[in-house]
């Protein structure tokens, strides 16, 4: 036997929740809907398990995000909030044309 460090042994499938801070939550292996165990993203196998492309990601409003590496994920994430705080200019005029204060 080498004492060579192998990947993990993958039986099902890995899944794993970001938060919208980046922050990755603990890696499920399922398979089918059974919980067969939790992995934590932060330990050797984690590590491994994110890096090899095998984890798909969920974003922290549910969407699906495919099983991208982490810095791609997050880049993703960090995409979508400058688009959802950078509304078009014509949605910036709407506002400002029916904000207009009446009186009472």
């Amino acid at each position: 036997m080498s004492d060579a460090i192998t990947g993990p042994l993958l039986r099902g499938t890995f899944r794993a929740t970001i938060s919208g801070t980046g922050r990755p939550g603990p890696i499920e292996e399922r398979v089918g809907r059974r919980l067969i165990r939790v992995v934590d993203p932060g330990s050797r196998e984690g590590v491994l398990l994110v890096r090899s492309g095998t984890v798909s990601w969920v974003g922290p409003e549910g969407d699906a995000l495919g099983r991208l590496d982490l810095a791609s994920v997050r880049r993703l994430l960090h995409e979508r909030l400058e688009r959802r705080l950078d509304p078009p200019a014509a949605e910036l005029a709407r506002l400002q044309a029916t904000s207009r204060v009446g009186r009472a």
